[in-house]
């Protein structure tokens, strides 16, 4: 089997874990919205946001560890897992240290139920990219399945029936965590890694050389996405945030499409850099995913406002009105991630860095300057153009690089009708806009249609191995 026609069963079986796991988040949508205030949102939305700043620097990258250092096959598998847990355990209790300062702080209402979420988020981060990284793809989409029935489960018992709020919904991620380790431990036969004699310090010094500078640039990752919810909560208030929250909800269509893609693309990079057949499959895949990502994001764009009407209550609708601008945000941190997986195949992980700093700084100051006279389109407005800002820089530094170069042209006229489609849904009544918003998406299909007869002609080739084998 070609490792390109491996990337589309992979991408298969991740979608299979995606679009279960996702739907199952989505539709809790309706629960959210009618049991929980949008002040007790915010309140949930900024404790989570603060658990994935924690993530990545109390477990200095200990997931991305184990996720690119299981893929070396030569290695002993047991060290990179056992380093990896011992990494997450020595932030753990450096966190521990710090409960003094964290108790301060309002938002912080449930310290020990939060800290064990972080705790066995981190484990079950490591464990699945383990899985992953060795190829294990079926645990590691059933433990996406598994934590999200768990939560939905625990959803309705603790926030539905037994009426408990923001602690009802940590205690349901605890539990969700929980049952995703037990299963990749068990079922996928983690454990048998488990070994207290493979520590090695020694190993551990070289994978902290190459985790190390991924911790600011999951920062600046985080700021980008979310560090929006901070200054909403400041310059608005916790409603604003709450409403927001929900808004960014819609785009998670489009991450789950990306998602699919992103975890099977990893790895065939990583196997493929290098060989003659790369250049050229990088570029048809690019567009390829930037094809369907567009047609995707215009159709979503049509259904906005029902979706809202379907899934929410009270002014929890109101964010349709800064989801469209948002979901084309998720369409340029796509392409960013596209492009940050050859920093990953290089193991060349400043480059992640400073491309990450530049979307960071683009988007603290357009926040700074935009919300407070703008409100959530501010924050929208701002998260869109550092995500741009993001993408460029590592395009042209790759390709500046590397020598990769990609022609973007098919891109430019389905943005324009995009853009235009935002503004008559903002315009427009809701059945004309619809029907103006229809013809805009018939549109943007005819302009890809040779791209996807072209990408459908090439991969069809694949499946049926008529691709020379890569192997």
């Amino acid at each position: 089997m070609s490792q390109y026609k491996k990337l589309l069963k992979n991408s298969f079986l991740f979608g299979i874990g995606s679009v279960g796991s996702r739907a199952i988040t989505f539709l809790l949508l309706p629960i959210f919205t009618r049991y929980l205030s949008t002040e007790e949102y915010g309140e949930v939305d900024i404790i989570v946001t603060t658990i994935l700043l924690l993530l990545p620097i109390i477990s200095l990258q200990a997931q991305e560890i184990s996720f690119r250092y299981s893929m070396d096959k030569k290695r002993d598998q047991r060290i990179t897992l056992v380093n990896s847990i011992f990494l997450c355990i020595g932030g753990f209790l450096l966190l521990l240290l710090v409960e003094p300062l964290l108790a301060k702080v309002v938002v912080f209402k449930h310290l020990n139920v939060l800290f064990l979420v972080i705790f066995f988020a981190m484990t079950d981060s490591v464990l699945k990219q383990f899985s992953r990284g060795l190829g294990n793809i079926k645990i590691f989409v059933a433990s996406d399945i598994l934590y999200s029935l768990t939560f939905s489960v625990c959803i309705v018992i603790f926030v539905v029936f037994q009426n408990m709020g923001v602690k009802g919904y940590l205690i349901s991620l605890l539990i969700s965590y929980l049952s995703s380790n037990v299963l990749i431990l068990f079922a996928g036969k983690a454990y048998i890694y488990l070994r207290i004699k493979s520590l090695n310090f020694q190993d551990l010094t070289a994978m902290l050389k190459y985790s190390i500078p991924l911790i600011p640039t999951a920062i600046m990752w985080w700021t980008i996405n979310v560090s929006d919810r901070y200054l909403i909560s400041y310059f608005v208030d916790y409603n604003a945030n709450g409403i927001y929250a929900i808004a960014s909800k819609i785009p998670i269509v489009l991450v789950t499409l990306n998602s699919i893609f992103f975890r099977s693309w990893q790895i065939t990079a990583i196997e493929e850099k290098g060989k003659d057949s790369f250049l050229e499959s990088f570029r048809r895949i690019f567009h390829a995913l930037s094809i369907t990502m567009i047609i995707f994001l215009s159709l979503l764009i049509i259904c906005i406002k029902p979706l809202f009407r379907i899934l929410t209550e009270g002014d929890f609708f109101y964010g349709w009105q800064y989801a469209p601008i948002l979901l084309v945000g998720v369409l340029f941190s796509a392409f960013s991630q596209f492009w940050g997986v050859l920093y990953v195949v290089s193991k060349k992980t400043s480059g992640a860095l400073w491309t990450a700093t530049i979307g960071a700084i683009i988007n603290l100051l357009l926040n700074l300057i935009l919300i407070p006279p703008y409100g959530l389109y501010g924050a929208a407005i701002a998260t869109l153009v550092a995500f741009i800002g993001l993408w460029l820089s590592r395009y042209f530094h790759i390709k500046n690089q590397e020598g990769i170069f990609v022609n973007l042209n098919h891109l430019f006229l389905p943005l324009i009708l995009i853009t235009v489609q935002i503004l008559v849904l903002n315009y427009f009544q809701d059945i004309t806009a619809f029907i103006i918003n229809l013809f805009l998406f018939s549109l943007i299909v005819i302009l890809n249609l040779k791209y996807i007869i072209e990408n459908a002609s090439y991969f069809k080739k694949i499946i049926s191995s008529k691709l020379p084998n890569n192997e």
